[in-house]
């Protein structure tokens, strides 16, 4: 059967339903088997004993939930700070009074370790476990310390894994409950931001008073942005949430409660995001420009010098001398720093998770944003210019490396997963590389500018790392300095190790994974039991955003284990799609001699129809591999197409290296867009000019793929046969 190639079901349209959340993304096929039998077979690296904790965490929460009927005693009900923002419908002040809750130790309730508890994410992520170990022991695998008749000692009895999953489940379900029923937790203002159609929320408490802004007309003060504190403990708070409620979800479908109250609780989950996309949209539309998502020299960012003030210095870094590296500029400080990270990060995280795409187009947008202004071609960000005087220079920046692997890692499980409305590139935020800064987005000059080099995750990784390199083997350890010349690292103990080892999970390097175990090798220093950035430990780093993520029991020496699910996920596209096109054509065949056809008169009614069908630009694949085709044209012919066509053409077709060269007509900046011809995306970037140089090195096999150059201005698609020598 030939293949007719059509390019507009790259956009997938589905039918508007209700809400409903995808699923666990945080654990690959092989990472949650791997990370199972871990929990139930002793394991452990010598230091930090996450799964003791992670168990003993969970009984408290039962306990508080089940047993007592008490809720979590370290939830989080109100805010982060002493001082909140939330304006006070009341005559007697501008904010609403409430007592500070985090960042104490040993207040009340609330366990040594922790700020507010995350008793409620680590329930969630052991019923995950205990529901994977429930099956793996009835597949026959044996494990320690679970039973002959499948149990486990939990909470003082002996319990079904099943249902102590079900159980944990449900008890996480409760609680989320409560979080949607909170008057003080309300952001759609009782009811008043949600859209037509989506369920009626009330507030007793405060009615329909606008607690929750949506409509800042300053940047700072009553009427501003909600960013800063106490906002971005708030949404990496609700980052955590949605993780939890995705471990849980599948315990929980055709269960009553869930039934009843999932509604309830996924439009809450909405509703934060509602407030926080009407925040940080207008803060990216501030600070960048209106248009910031068309990536053109129009960013507003050229200008403000920062002069340093606090512990926030000038530049990244210093060298020996003295001198400054990466002046810092742009107003971008309060854009892309960590802080707002955690509003960006909610974003992303709810957007996959609830399949919302307009919001992961939107954040997709934000990451290459981060990677034009807020890195600089080595990998170094921006960041770095808050470890100024008396600030660990590693500490902010390795919050921000936790958030990113986050999304990349949250993103790809969802697709390998089967989530739906996610795309079909699990690899997307991984391999994002760009060149593009300063010189291609900004309206005025930098000094420094960040254009230039291969930005991307791996290279940021890979940056964060050599601070802890010896300069014997390339790295930076203690040879850059902050501005009062003091070496950095100043405290080499901040290893922040989790980050290597989940970054791992995909780029399996050897570089990251000696940055994982620390075991001195490739030069780095070896391990000390001190996290920076977030919460005690290293599965606290980011707020507990590491540990959310699966801790270390889920990082430590698992180098490529998602890489290698998602080299499995896409065979197994593969074949699915080749057994389709085969039983379609079984299918003919069938129909055609029920009909009384030959054998030769099927064949040739097929071909006849298919050639019928096909257009020129969309002839047969197979005719195409066969003709060793070369479209290579003269200038003077390709400046003639060119101004006839307005539109772009691939310099050398076949492609016979790992570079697909396009010309185009325009300079405008698009994204180029390559697809075999299952549709599947394979890379993806931002470009500039009229000659462009794409890297294909991915493309390993001989055969026709689907280039898409996509503007402003318009769209264009067009086919190209590797046939590397």
């Amino acid at each position: 059967m030939k293949k007719v190639l059509i390019f507009f079901f790259l956009t997938v349209f589905y039918a508007q339903g209700q809400l409903e959340i995808g699923g666990d993304a945080v654990y690959s096929p092989t990472q949650l088997e791997i990370v199972t039998a871990r929990y139930f077979n002793n394991w452990s690296i010598g230091r930090n004993n996450e799964i003791d904790e992670t168990i003993n965490s969970s009984e408290d929460f039962y306990n508080d939930v089940i047993v007592n009927g008490n809720g979590d005693r370290g939830r989080w009900d109100n805010f982060h700070n002493s001082t909140s923002v939330i304006p006070n419908s009341g005559p007697d002040g501008r904010y609403e009074p409430h007592y500070q809750r985090a960042r104490r130790y040993g207040s009340g309730d609330y366990p040594n370790e922790v700020n507010v508890s995350e008793n409620i994410s680590k329930t969630a992520n052991f019923a995950l476990i205990l529901g994977k170990a429930a099956e793996m022991h009835n597949a026959g695998t044996s494990f320690e310390n679970v039973n002959p008749e499948g149990e486990i000692s939990f909470n003082g009895q002996n319990w079904k894994l099943n249902d102590l999953a079900e159980e944990l489940a449900n008890a996480v379900f409760l609680e989320l409950i409560w979080y949607a029923e909170s008057d003080a937790l309300d952001a759609s203002n009782g009811g008043t931001q949600r859209e037509s159609g989506e369920p009626a929320r009330q507030n007793s408490t405060h009615g329909t008073f606008s607690r929750f802004m949506y409509n800042p007309t300053s940047i700072f003060g009553i009427d501003g942005l909600r960013t800063g504190a106490p906002w971005w403990v708030t949404f990496a708070k609700m980052s955590k949430l949605v993780h939890a409620y995705g471990k849980v979800k599948d315990l929980l479908v055709g269960k009553q409660i869930y039934e009843d109250n999932k509604l309830k609780v996924n439009y809450w989950f909405k509703d934060w995001r509602d407030f926080c996309f009407a925040n940080m949209d207008i803060l990216m539309k501030t600070k960048l420009d209106s248009n910031w998502r068309d990536f053109d020299k129009n960013w507003n960012i050229g200008g403000g010098l920062f002069d340093g003030k606090g512990n926030a210095q000038s530049y990244t870094h210093y060298d020996s001398n003295g001198n400054g590296q990466n002046r810092i500029q742009g107003n971008l400080w309060d854009v892309f720093n960590n802080r707002e990270n955690d509003h960006f990060e909610y974003l992303h995280t709810y957007a996959t998770y609830f399949g919302d795409e307009e919001l992961q187009d939107w954040m997709y947008d934000w990451w290459k944003a981060f990677y034009a202004v807020y890195t600089w071609s080595d990998g170094t960000m921006y960041e770095f210019y808050r470890g100024g005087t008396g600030i660990p220079a590693m500490q902010y920046p390795h919050i921000i490396i936790v958030q990113l692997v986050s999304m990349a890692q949250t993103h790809a499980n969802a697709v390998i997963n089967n989530f739906p409305n996610v795309g079909t590139n699990p690899r997307k935020f991984y391999d994002y590389e760009s060149s593009m800064g300063s010189d291609e987005l900004s309206d005025g000059d930098w000094l420094d500018s960040s254009s230039g080099g291969n930005k991307g995750l791996e290279l940021t990784m890979n940056n964060i790392l050599r601070h802890f390199q010896n300069s014997s083997n390339g790295g930076w350890f203690l040879n850059r300095y902050d501005e009062s010349g003091v070496a950095i690292p100043e405290d080499p103990s901040q290893t922040n190790t989790i980050a290597s080892g989940l970054a791992n999970l995909y780029y399996d390097n050897n570089f990251f994974r000696a940055g994982n175990v620390r075991d001195g090798s490739m030069g780095l220093n070896s391990y000390s039991n001190h996290g920076s950035g977030g919460l005690n430990g290293e599965w606290g780093q980011a707020w507990w955003l590491a540990g959310s993520l699966g801790g270390e029991v889920a990082a430590y020496e698992m180098g490529g284990v998602l890489a290698d699910d998602i080299s499995a996920w896409e065979n197994d596209a593969d074949r699915d799609s080749d057994n389709e096109e085969e039983e379609e054509e079984n299918n003919d065949e069938e129909n055609n001699d029920e009909e009384g056809n030959t054998e030769e008169e099927n064949d040739n009614e097929e071909s006849d129809n298919a050639e019928e069908e096909e257009n020129d630009e969309a002839s047969d694949v197979d005719d195409f591999l066969e003709e060793d085709v070369d479209d290579t044209i003269t200038a003077e012919e390709l400046d003639n197409l060119l101004e006839v066509n307005n539109e772009f053409f691939i310099a050398e077709n076949p492609v016979r290296d790992a570079t697909l060269k396009i010309v185009k007509s325009d300079d405008e900046c698009g994204i180029i867009s390559i697809y075999d011809l299952n549709a599947r995306l394979l890379h993806q970037r931002n470009e500039c000019g009229k000659q462009l140089s794409i890297p294909i090195d991915f493309i390993l096999s001989r055969g026709v793929y689907v280039v898409r150059v996509e503007r402003q201005s318009r769209t264009d698609v067009k086919r190209f046969l590797f046939n590397r020598n």
